[in-house]
């Protein structure tokens, strides 16, 4: 699956820790912030995240504009997208392919039948190694403006929901989405 050219900046890479981290950037050009540039990659990212990979193949020279409007429209359809998750859930997909060079699994806006929808699960659900050696990566996004206050929140988080999370509701999830990814390969 192709990718846009890396674009963030890795700042801090801690997987030897428990949980381990990444920290990444948009960097600065010229004593500015790069927040056009950004806002440009994020772009690139978006049909990749919000259509599915049926129609990310379908998609050409002559269709680009009409699928990226329709991306577009999965994400920022609602005049609630400033409150809503998906914008995190875009930057954790970005990141997690940059960074580990993941495929996506499954997303959970496929499954959205209107602009408004509150669909559960998690952010992220993607695939991460070496052919004979899989794992399956679930992640939640959550943007904070305190990075002390982001990794004291997300620390907690993780872990009430890794101990809150009961192993046959793990196994049920880690079953659909398996079935879900069986048969987007099969079609």
């Amino acid at each position: 699956m192709n990718k846009p050219d890396p674009f963030l900046d890795v700042r801090v890479h801690r997987i030897d820790l428990a949980p381990g981290y990444s920290g990444l950037c948009a960097g600065y050009e010229r004593g500015k912030w790069r927040d056009r540039q950004l806002a440009d990659h994020v772009l690139e990212w978006l049909p990749e995240f919000a259509l599915s990979s049926a129609e990310c193949d379908k998609m050409g020279h002559s269709n680009a504009v009409a699928f990226i409007r329709r991306a577009a429209k999965v994400v920022y359809g609602s005049e609630k997208f400033k409150n809503r998750g998906e914008f995190g859930e875009l930057f954790l997909h970005i990141a997690v392919r940059q960074v580990f060079n993941s495929l996506p699994a499954i997303s959970k806006i496929y499954y959205k039948t209107s602009n408004n929808d509150t669909v559960k699960g998690f952010d992220a659900v993607h695939v991460v190694g070496p052919p004979n050696d899989l794992e399956l990566w679930i992640g939640e996004a959550k943007f904070y403006d305190d990075i002390s206050r982001a990794i004291r929140g997300e620390r907690k988080g993780v872990r009430s929901q890794h101990s809150t999370l009961p192993d046959s509701d793990l196994q049920s999830r880690s079953a659909r989405i398996a079935s879900h990814h069986r048969s987007n390969v099969e079609a």
